[in-house]
Protein backbone atom coordinates (compact mmCIF):
# COMPACT_ATOMS: atom_id res chain seq x y z
CA UNK A 1 0.00 0.00 0.00
CA UNK A 2 1.84 2.93 -1.64
CA UNK A 3 1.87 6.14 0.93
CA UNK A 4 0.85 4.50 3.54
CA UNK A 5 2.56 4.51 7.30
CA UNK A 6 1.86 1.42 9.60
CA UNK A 7 1.14 3.35 13.01
CA UNK A 8 0.64 -0.08 15.30
CA UNK A 9 -0.09 -3.52 16.19
CA UNK A 10 -3.77 -4.96 16.73
CA UNK A 11 -4.17 -8.20 19.19
CA UNK A 12 -6.69 -10.32 19.35
CA UNK A 13 -8.85 -11.66 22.20
CA UNK A 14 -6.05 -14.47 22.98
CA UNK A 15 -3.15 -12.39 22.54
CA UNK A 16 -2.41 -12.62 18.98
CA UNK A 17 -0.95 -10.12 16.91
CA UNK A 18 -4.04 -9.44 14.43
CA UNK A 19 -3.26 -6.90 11.80
CA UNK A 20 -2.01 -3.31 12.42
CA UNK A 21 -3.16 0.18 12.09
CA UNK A 22 -2.54 2.68 9.69
CA UNK A 23 -2.21 6.46 8.01
CA UNK A 24 -2.60 7.03 4.66
CA UNK A 25 -1.20 9.82 2.82
CA UNK A 26 -0.19 13.22 5.82
CA UNK A 27 2.30 11.35 8.47
CA UNK A 28 2.27 14.40 10.42
CA UNK A 29 -1.49 13.13 12.15
CA UNK A 30 -3.76 14.46 9.46
CA UNK A 31 -4.06 11.40 6.89
CA UNK A 32 -6.76 8.93 6.63
CA UNK A 33 -6.38 6.30 9.51
CA UNK A 34 -7.30 2.52 9.16
CA UNK A 35 -7.12 -1.07 10.24
CA UNK A 36 -5.76 -3.57 8.04
CA UNK A 37 -6.38 -7.55 9.53
CA UNK A 38 -3.54 -10.11 9.11
CA UNK A 39 -2.32 -13.80 9.72
CA UNK A 40 0.95 -12.84 10.11
CA UNK A 41 2.63 -9.80 10.71
CA UNK A 42 6.29 -9.24 9.66
CA UNK A 43 8.15 -5.91 10.37
CA UNK A 44 10.78 -5.34 7.54
CA UNK A 45 10.59 -1.24 8.55
CA UNK A 46 14.58 -1.19 8.63
CA UNK A 47 16.77 0.49 11.57
CA UNK A 48 14.28 3.27 12.37
CA UNK A 49 12.13 0.22 13.56
CA UNK A 50 8.91 1.64 16.11
CA UNK A 51 8.25 -1.77 17.34
CA UNK A 52 9.16 -1.56 20.61
CA UNK A 53 6.83 1.59 21.32
CA UNK A 54 4.43 -0.56 19.01
CA UNK A 55 4.67 -3.88 21.93
CA UNK A 56 4.08 -0.87 24.69
CA UNK A 57 1.25 -0.24 23.54
CA UNK A 58 -0.67 -3.34 23.44
CA UNK A 59 -1.16 -2.92 27.40
CA UNK A 60 1.52 -5.51 28.28
CA UNK A 61 4.74 -5.14 29.81
CA UNK A 62 7.42 -5.66 27.48
CA UNK A 63 11.29 -4.84 28.66
CA UNK A 64 14.23 -5.02 25.52
CA UNK A 65 18.40 -4.41 26.35
CA UNK A 66 19.62 -2.84 22.81
CA UNK A 67 23.67 -3.56 22.67
CA UNK A 68 25.69 -1.28 20.58
CA UNK A 69 29.33 -2.76 19.87
CA UNK A 70 31.79 -1.27 17.26
CA UNK A 71 34.72 -3.23 15.69
CA UNK A 72 37.63 -0.73 15.21
CA UNK A 73 39.97 -1.50 12.37
CA UNK A 74 43.71 -2.84 13.33
CA UNK A 75 46.22 -0.28 13.73
CA UNK A 76 50.23 -0.28 14.25
CA UNK A 77 51.25 1.10 17.60
CA UNK A 78 50.91 4.76 15.75
CA UNK A 79 47.20 4.69 15.12
CA UNK A 80 48.28 4.01 11.38
CA UNK A 81 46.04 1.61 9.81
CA UNK A 82 48.21 0.39 6.48
CA UNK A 83 45.22 -1.43 5.03
CA UNK A 84 43.62 1.65 4.64
CA UNK A 85 46.24 3.72 3.50
CA UNK A 86 46.70 1.17 0.43
CA UNK A 87 43.36 1.23 -0.38
CA UNK A 88 43.28 4.97 -0.48
CA UNK A 89 46.21 5.15 -2.61
CA UNK A 90 44.66 2.64 -5.60
CA UNK A 91 41.31 4.95 -5.49
CA UNK A 92 40.85 6.61 -9.02
CA UNK A 93 39.57 10.03 -9.09
CA UNK A 94 36.51 8.98 -10.82
CA UNK A 95 35.11 6.89 -7.91
CA UNK A 96 32.39 8.59 -6.20
CA UNK A 97 33.07 8.95 -2.56
CA UNK A 98 30.05 8.25 -0.13
CA UNK A 99 29.63 9.12 3.32
CA UNK A 100 27.88 7.18 6.35
CA UNK A 101 27.53 8.79 9.65
CA UNK A 102 25.52 5.64 11.31
CA UNK A 103 28.02 2.98 11.46
CA UNK A 104 27.32 1.30 14.53
CA UNK A 105 25.98 -2.11 15.12
CA UNK A 106 22.83 -2.63 17.27
CA UNK A 107 20.88 -5.81 18.22
CA UNK A 108 17.57 -5.72 19.28
CA UNK A 109 17.32 -9.54 21.24
CA UNK A 110 13.50 -10.09 21.07
CA UNK A 111 13.70 -13.71 21.27
CA UNK A 112 14.66 -12.89 24.88
CA UNK A 113 11.64 -11.12 25.50
CA UNK A 114 9.09 -12.70 27.76
CA UNK A 115 5.54 -13.34 26.28
CA UNK A 116 6.41 -12.59 23.00
CA UNK A 117 2.77 -12.68 21.19
CA UNK A 118 2.13 -14.95 18.43
CA UNK A 119 1.96 -14.07 14.98
CA UNK A 120 4.50 -11.59 14.94
CA UNK A 121 8.14 -11.48 13.53
CA UNK A 122 10.62 -8.77 12.99
CA UNK A 123 13.23 -9.29 10.05
CA UNK A 124 16.46 -7.39 8.72
CA UNK A 125 17.33 -4.15 10.44
CA UNK A 126 14.67 -4.67 12.89
CA UNK A 127 16.15 -6.67 14.30
CA UNK A 128 20.35 -6.46 14.23
CA UNK A 129 21.35 -3.46 12.59
CA UNK A 130 24.91 -3.96 10.66
CA UNK A 131 27.63 -1.36 10.11
CA UNK A 132 26.81 -0.77 6.19
CA UNK A 133 30.03 -0.25 5.02
CA UNK A 134 30.77 -4.24 5.17
CA UNK A 135 27.29 -4.56 3.51
CA UNK A 136 26.28 -7.14 6.14
CA UNK A 137 23.04 -6.18 6.60
CA UNK A 138 21.26 -6.71 2.68
CA UNK A 139 22.77 -10.43 2.61
CA UNK A 140 21.82 -11.43 6.00
CA UNK A 141 18.02 -9.58 5.27
CA UNK A 142 17.79 -11.25 2.09
CA UNK A 143 18.81 -14.88 3.82
CA UNK A 144 15.78 -14.09 6.60
CA UNK A 145 13.56 -13.51 3.74
CA UNK A 146 14.07 -16.21 1.90
CA UNK A 147 14.32 -18.81 5.15
CA UNK A 148 10.88 -17.08 6.07
CA UNK A 149 9.38 -17.97 2.90
CA UNK A 150 10.61 -21.63 2.99
CA UNK A 151 9.22 -21.58 6.64
CA UNK A 152 5.88 -20.83 5.67
CA UNK A 153 5.54 -22.99 2.58
CA UNK A 154 6.58 -25.95 4.47
CA UNK A 155 3.87 -25.06 7.24
CA UNK A 156 1.18 -24.11 4.25
CA UNK A 157 2.11 -27.79 2.89
CA UNK A 158 1.97 -29.26 6.28
CA UNK A 159 -1.27 -28.05 6.99
CA UNK A 160 -0.13 -26.20 10.55
CA UNK A 161 -1.21 -23.29 11.65
CA UNK A 162 1.35 -20.33 12.17
CA UNK A 163 0.80 -20.63 16.49
CA UNK A 164 3.95 -22.65 17.78
CA UNK A 165 6.73 -20.49 18.31
CA UNK A 166 6.38 -20.89 21.90
CA UNK A 167 8.76 -23.40 23.23
CA UNK A 168 11.52 -21.63 20.65
CA UNK A 169 10.92 -18.81 23.53
CA UNK A 170 10.88 -21.18 26.29
CA UNK A 171 14.19 -22.96 25.08
CA UNK A 172 15.64 -19.62 24.10
CA UNK A 173 14.97 -17.84 27.39
CA UNK A 174 16.77 -20.71 29.16
CA UNK A 175 19.60 -20.86 27.16
CA UNK A 176 20.67 -17.41 27.55
CA UNK A 177 20.03 -18.60 31.82
CA UNK A 178 22.42 -21.55 31.27
CA UNK A 179 25.05 -19.54 28.61
CA UNK A 180 25.49 -16.29 31.39
CA UNK A 181 26.66 -19.63 33.76
CA UNK A 182 28.37 -22.03 31.65
CA UNK A 183 31.34 -21.10 29.28
CA UNK A 184 30.73 -23.79 26.97
CA UNK A 185 27.37 -23.05 26.56
CA UNK A 186 28.64 -19.17 26.25
CA UNK A 187 31.05 -20.21 23.88
CA UNK A 188 28.37 -22.10 21.63
CA UNK A 189 26.13 -18.91 21.78
CA UNK A 190 28.34 -16.13 20.96
CA UNK A 191 29.57 -18.50 17.47
CA UNK A 192 25.92 -18.64 16.36
CA UNK A 193 25.13 -14.44 16.99
CA UNK A 194 28.24 -14.02 15.20
CA UNK A 195 27.06 -16.05 12.59
CA UNK A 196 30.38 -18.33 12.61
CA UNK A 197 28.05 -22.02 13.80
CA UNK A 198 24.80 -22.70 12.28
CA UNK A 199 21.75 -21.97 14.29
CA UNK A 200 21.41 -25.63 15.57
CA UNK A 201 24.14 -25.10 17.73
CA UNK A 202 22.19 -24.39 20.99
CA UNK A 203 20.00 -27.52 20.09
CA UNK A 204 22.93 -29.70 20.60
CA UNK A 205 22.41 -32.85 22.37
CA UNK A 206 24.75 -31.61 25.33
CA UNK A 207 23.96 -27.86 25.23
CA UNK A 208 19.76 -28.88 25.36
CA UNK A 209 20.48 -31.39 28.28
CA UNK A 210 21.70 -28.34 30.15
CA UNK A 211 19.09 -26.06 29.40
CA UNK A 212 16.07 -28.98 29.79
CA UNK A 213 17.12 -29.31 33.16
CA UNK A 214 16.58 -25.58 34.51
CA UNK A 215 12.96 -26.49 33.63
CA UNK A 216 13.37 -28.54 36.89
CA UNK A 217 15.87 -27.06 39.14
CA UNK A 218 14.83 -23.13 38.31
CA UNK A 219 11.66 -21.66 39.12
CA UNK A 220 9.28 -19.49 36.55
CA UNK A 221 10.78 -16.33 38.29
CA UNK A 222 14.11 -17.36 37.63
CA UNK A 223 15.59 -17.99 40.52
Amino acid sequence: MSGTSCTGLLRDGRGRVSGVSYRQGDTQGAGETGELAADLVVDASGRSSALEKWLGSLGGRWTCSLFGFQQQPPTDDAGYNPHLAEQLARRSLQEPTYRYTNVDNRWRPYPLVKGWPDRLLAVGDAVCVFNRVYGQGLTVAAMEAELLGRMLARRRASGRALDGARFAHWYNSRLFRVAVRDAAVWSRFVRVVNMTASPAVPFHPIVAAKVLATAFTTSPGGR
